[in-house]
């Protein structure tokens, strides 16, 4: 009996030692395969309304200045966007420009070159705003934060813009005040 419980048993070895081999030489073969992901998620986008945003000031008369600060009227004009979606949706305004000298720097400067044949107005620069008073000021170097907050159904949302002219030097000069700056929209 100790004979073919043997050969049992050596029978069972022999099968498992084969399967061995035979999982062992399918394991060898295989290869490794590195599966790569390439992409990006990219923010909510608008489209802008227009690509320039005029602010006609009039023609303001040096009366109206009264000292360094003061200015002409604020005039109101927004920034309109159509968004699909404001899921997500942030945004940075960045201005760019020349800025006024010295402590006057929060305001910026008019271009020297006007145009041929006309007299740059002096002692006056422009001011920019979010609100129509001095607290809503933006800069040369302002980045203003933006996130719509609310959602409505022809998807246009506007960023209110202000624009004055205001006194920096000691008295105003006539002449043309005319100025363009860039705003850059970033979206994050």
């Amino acid at each position: 009996m100790k004979s073919a419980e043997q050969n049992t048993w050596k029978k069972i070895s022999q099968t498992a030692l084969t399967v061995l081999l035979a999982t062992t030489a399918i394991g060898s073969e295989a290869a490794s395969v590195t599966i790569s992901i390439t992409g990006s998620i990219t923010p909510t986008t608008c489209t802008v309304s227009t690509s320039t945003i005029s602010f006609a000031l009039g023609a303001v008369s040096v009366a109206k200045f009264s000292g360094i600060g003061t200015g002409s009227d604020w005039v109101n004009r927004d920034l309109t966007l159509n968004c699909p979606s404001i899921t997500g949706l942030n945004m940075d305004l960045t201005f760019t420009g020349n800025s006024t000298a010295g402590s006057l720097r929060q305001y910026f400067a008019l271009p020297s070159n006007q145009g041929s044949g006309l007299t740059v107005a002096s002692g006056v620069a422009v001011e920019l705003s979010t609100t129509n008073a001095s607290n809503g000021r933006i800069t040369a170097t302002t980045t203003l934060s933006w996130r719509p907050t609310s959602s409505n159904s022809s998807n246009n949302y506007s960023y209110p813009l202000y624009a004055r002219y205001v006194q920096t030097g000691a008295a105003v000069g006539a002449g043309s005040a005319n100025a363009s700056y860039t705003m850059n929209i970033t979206y994050k």
